[in-house]
C-alpha cells in the first residue's frame, strides 16, 4: 500500500517578471510553457510549425508567448498531429527531454530555490494546478525506503493520451536530474497505457525499468533524495518567491470543489479514500468539509463518484489492465462493485465500455 506523502492547497499563476498574470486560467486548461521546444523540435524534423497547429486547430500564435494557456484536449491533439507529421510515436518524449524548470516560471524558480529536493517537490504539489490544471501531480511514499511522483490526468484529452503522459513524465524525469544533479536516476518508470511496439526510447531515456499497462504514469526513486541539497539555492530568493506565490494566492483561489477534486486524484492511489481524510488533507472538520461544499452545491460522494469515473475511462481506454485491477485502483473492495457502480455511471457494464472501443 502506498500513503500520501504532501499536501496541496491552492495558489495563483504569476509570471516571470514576479506579477500577477491578466486573466483567469479555467479548469482543463495548461500553461503553454513547458512545451515552448515543440516548434524547434517540428523544424528539425523537416515539419513546418504552422502546419501542425492548424490540422491540430490551434492558434498559430499559441507560442508567442510561455503564458499562453491551451485546452487539455487541444494538447492531446497538438501532440498526436505532431507525431503523425513526423512520423514519431515517441515525439511526446522527445519533447519532455527538452524540458528545464525555467520553462516553469516563477514557479520553477521558486523550486531552485529551496532549501531541499523534498521542499522543492512539496511546492509543485501546491502551486502547479495554477499552470497546469489539466492533471495533478501526486507525491506518495511506496514501502520503506521509496517514492514515487505521479501525473493524475483530471480532464483526459479525447486523443493523444499517449502522448500526453509521455512528455509529463518525461519532464518531470528532467526536473528531477537538474534539482538532484546527474547522479539522480529513477528506480522505475510507469505508464498508464499500452506497452508501445517499441520501447527503446523509453529506455534510453528512463533506463531498464519502465513499465507499461500501470494505474498511474510516474517515477519512483529513493527517499533519500528528498533530503539533498539544491546546488545554488538562494533563501532570500526563495522567500521572496514564496511571498509573490502567497500575494497571488489570496487574490485569486480555487474554488474548494476544484480544491477537493484535485485532493481525490491524490488520494485514490493511495488506496483510501474518506471523508475524514480528505477532511484531515484541508484541517477542517468533517462537518466544515460538508457545509463548505453544499454551499457550492455538490457533495463529497459527488465528487469522488466524478473522479472515479474519469479515472476509469481512463484506464479502461488506455490499458488493458484487468477488472480487479482497476478496481483496486479506484479502492474498490472487488470487481463486481467497480462494475456496478460502473454501470450505474455509464449505462453499460465496464466490459462493455471498453468492448466498444475495439
Amino acid at each position: 500500500m502506498i500513503d500520501p506523502e504532501v499536501n496541496g492547497n491552492a495558489a495563483v499563476l504569476v509570471a516571470d517578471t514576479e506579477r500577477l498574470v491578466p486573466g483567469e486560467q479555467l479548469s482543463g486548461e495548461v500553461r503553454i510553457g513547458p512545451l515552448m521546444a515543440l516548434p524547434q523540435l517540428l523544424r528539425e524534423m523537416q515539419v513546418t510549425p504552422d502546419l501542425a497547429l492548424q490540422q491540430a486547430g490551434v492558434s498559430p500564435h499559441l507560442f508567442d508567448h510561455a503564458e499562453n494557456r491551451i485546452r487539455n484536449g487541444a494538447v492531446g491533439r497538438l501532440l498526436s498531429v505532431c507525431s503523425e507529421l513526423t512520423g514519431r510515436s515517441d515525439f511526446g518524449l522527445m519533447l519532455g527531454a527538452r524540458f528545464a524548470l525555467g520553462n516553469l516560471g516563477t514557479l520553477g524558480s521558486l523550486m531552485l530555490n529551496t532549501a531541499t529536493v523534498g521542499e522543492a517537490l512539496r511546492t509543485l504539489i501546491l502551486h502547479l494546478h495554477f499552470f497546469d490544471r489539466g492533471a495533478v501531480p501526486v507525491l506518495l511514499k511506496v514501502g520503506s525506503t521509496n517514492v514515487f511522483l505521479g501525473y493524475s490526468l483530471q480532464h483526459a484529452p479525447g486523443s493523444g493520451v499517449v502522448q500526453v503522459a509521455d512528455v509529463a513524465i518525461a519532464i518531470a524525469h528532467r526536473m528531477l536530474r537538474e534539482l538532484c544533479g546527474p547522479g539522480w536516476h529513477p528506480e522505475a518508470v510507469q505508464f498508464s497505457h499500452g506497452r508501445p511496439r517499441d520501447i527503446e526510447s523509453y529506455r534510453r531515456i528512463f533506463g531498464p525499468g519502465v513499465r507499461f499497462d500501470c494505474q498511474l504514469s510516474g517515477l519512483s526513486f529513493s527517499a533519500t533524495w528528498l533530503a539533498q541539497a539544491i546546488a545554488g539555492a538562494d533563501p532570500a530568493r526563495c522567500e521572496r518567491l514564496t511571498r509573490v506565490l502567497q500575494r497571488a494566492q489570496s487574490r485569486g483561489p480555487l474554488g474548494f470543489t476544484e480544491e477537493v477534486q484535485c485532493v481525490l486524484h491524490q488520494l485514490l492511489p493511495g488506496g483510501a479514500v474518506s471523508a475524514e481524510g480528505v477532511a484531515r488533507w484541508f484541517g477542517i472538520s468533517e462537518r466544515t468539509l460538508r457545509h463548505r461544499l453544499q454551499g457550492e452545491n455538490t457533495r463529497l460522494q459527488q465528487l469522488l463518484a466524478e473522479t472515479r469515473f474519469e479515472v476509469a475511462r481512463n484506464l479502461l481506454r488506455n490499458t488493458r489492465l484487468p477488472m480487479s485491477q482497476i478496481a483496486a485502483a479506484l479502492c474498490y473492495t472487488d470487481a463486481a462493485v467497480f462494475s456496478r457502480a460502473f454501470h450505474g455511471w455509464a449505462g453499460v457494464s465496464p466490459r462493455q465500455w471498453r468492448a466498444a472501443l475495439a
